[in-house]
């Protein structure tokens, strides 16, 4: 484990926009997402019958346009006869948008009572996703509304994804806030995060699942600190063990963080199966970075410039 650990990491106490973007995420977890059940919508379109009518349908209409190049990949990944098979492709299948539109248009069943049977659930199971935290605050094909853009990147499922973004927040936050200013820095934060949002979209045109997390912000501000302070060395704490000598303090390039957090994201965007991601938006930690990145390198050739003048 290795994270850049700046100087006089305990003083960080004054108030600035860094502590106000870490306190409100927090904040925001707490009230809106602990204890909240979102992973999945309690709903018997995920019982034995539902799941293998939704295996099935989406099986005919993989094979009607099997032309796109991720639905054939998925017919050649999955056993449709397999039950747990079925129920990773009922699943792909419900928060696949171009497929509940089609759905609608086409038969695929000749048995009316078990057609209408499947599209009663998932009437309900629209309806109940909309109610969810996750989509109302997250950014999704179904909910692109402009106060998501926002929201989506104060808004977090599981503790632990909150603790790694408001980490590296506190990490760099500060430096960079020092560097451009406050305004500067919550700008930075936000259209990093606008976008990481767009790049998702583009990368996943069909999918409705919703996205949430500060990591394209966060790859935003990576990305800057990178690029802006390419020439320099930032100190970094590793720990292997507690063991004498695997742990302290140690100096690396700048920019071997790009490699070291973000390329990751690359390989794991590159490997998977277009619009049916892990749960991870890789894509928008990517759109962030790249908006971060060339930022960083704008504001210093432009203060090279101005230094030369």
């Amino acid at each position: 484990m290795i994270f850049p650990w700046p100087k006089n990491f305990f003083s960080r106490t004054e108030i600035s926009f860094t502590n106000v973007i870490i306190i409100l995420n927090t904040l925001l977890y707490f009230t809106f997402f602990y204890n909240t059940d979102n992973q999945k919508v309690k709903s018997e379109l995920f019982n034995n019958t539902g799941i293998s009518i939704t295996s099935e349908y989406y099986q005919r209409h993989l094979e009607k346009y099997q032309t796109q190049p991720h639905y054939k990949q998925i017919l050649e990944t999955y056993d449709f006869k397999d039950r747990k098979h079925q129920y990773f492709i009922s699943s792909f299948a419900v928060r696949d948008k171009f497929f509940l539109e089609q759905v609608e248009k086409e038969n695929f069943d000749k048995d009316e009572v078990r057609k209408n049977y499947w599209n009663d659930l998932i009437s309900k199971y629209k309806m109940e996703v909309k109610e969810q935290v996750l989509f109302i605050m997250g950014l999704s094909h179904g909910n692109k509304e402009t106060l998501s853009w926002i929201t989506y990147q104060f808004s977090h499922m599981t503790f632990w994804h909150l603790l790694s973004n408001m980490l590296f927040i506190f990490l760099l936050g500060y430096w960079i806030e020092g560097v451009i200013g406050s305004f500067g820095f919550i700008l930075l934060y936000l259209f990093s995060g606008v976008a990481g949002g767009m790049f998702y979209l583009y990368f996943s045109p069909n999918t409705l699942l919703p996205m949430v997390g500060a990591s394209g912000s966060v790859s935003g501000l990576i990305a800057f600190y990178c690029f802006y302070e390419s020439k320099i060395r930032t100190r970094f704490f590793y720990f292997l063990s507690p063991q004498k000598g695997l742990n302290g303090l140690i100096y690396l390039p700048t920019l071997i963080i790009i490699p070291m957090f973000l390329m990751t994201d690359l390989s794991s965007f590159l490997g998977q199966i277009p619009g049916l991601s892990s749960g991870v938006a890789f894509t928008a930690h990517l759109g962030g970075a790249i908006f971060g990145g060339l930022l960083g390198i704008s504001l210093k050739r432009s203060l090279h410039v101005m230094k030369k003048i």
